[in-house]
């Protein structure tokens, strides 16, 4: 019932953003399906028509000619309109297949896997290769304002070292390399948790932080990985 509730909203949500109603004709709306509450509403009311009003003046002013044009809005786009933005010259278009993030399994990450398969989902699937058994397995890209960091449940997930190293030496530039992507990270993050100046940043831009309560299987799979003798960063707590 509470999903059903939510995609009704979400539904709702997108038909004010996009100018298929108005703002009064959402509220009144939302109230008689009972799906937000009346101190509530308002608020939200004014929020999306905000969206609406700003699009509605960006797509009005639409120039030929742009000194940048950012294709995705997922955290890699955002971060670069957000650096280029810096200059108050800079003519920047930002283009966004996907829909806002204000769907309800957006703003709130406990139901991060009800985006997937959903148009807030790319829908990839990898070409099936003998290591999965000849499977095609699902790559969940987000379609999305926010990108994959809108539905992959606020998760701070950094490549692989043998990654990063193999880019490097596919590129012939060390710079893709562990431990020269490892200071990026780290002078992006602002961590919460227990001080490590090895692998963790902070003052940076992003707040990164333990999971507050992290599942007992997550704990023992640590410890089962010091027992057999991999290395462990950090306690998860």
């Amino acid at each position: 019932m509470a999903f059903n509730r939510d995609k009704q909203l979400e539904r709702l949500e997108h038909s004010l953003i996009t100018g298929q109603i108005n703002r009064r004709r959402f509220i009144q709306a939302a109230l008689a399906m009972g799906l937000a509450a009346a101190g509530g509403v308002t608020a939200l009311a004014d929020e999306l028509d905000a969206i609406r009003t700003n699009q509605d003046k960006r797509r009005a002013s639409l120039v030929k000619a742009y000194d940048y044009i950012v294709v995705g809005t997922g955290s890699a786009g955002c971060a670069l309109v957000g650096a280029l933005a810096t200059d108050p010259t800079a003519r920047i278009l930002v283009l966004e297949a996907g829909d806002w993030d204000t769907a309800p399994s957006v703003q709130d990450p406990r139901l991060w896997f009800t985006n997937l398969g959903t148009e807030r989902d790319w829908g990839d699937v990898s070409v099936p290769s003998a290591g999965v058994n000849n499977r095609g397995i699902p790559e969940h890209t987000g379609r999305v304002v926010g990108g994959g960091s809108s539905i992959n449940a606020t998760i701070w997930s950094r490549p692989f070292k043998a990654d990063l190293d193999h880019w490097a030496d596919q590129s012939g530039d060390a710079l893709w390399n562990y431990e020269n992507s490892l200071e990026i990270f780290k002078s992006i993050e602002n961590w919460q948790g227990k001080p490590n100046e090895k692998y963790r940043g902070t003052g940076g831009p992003v707040w990164v932080q333990p999971a507050a309560d992290p599942l007992p299987l997550a704990t023992q799979a640590l410890e089962g990985c010091r027992e057999v003798g991999l290395p462990v960063v950090e306690d998860l707590n």
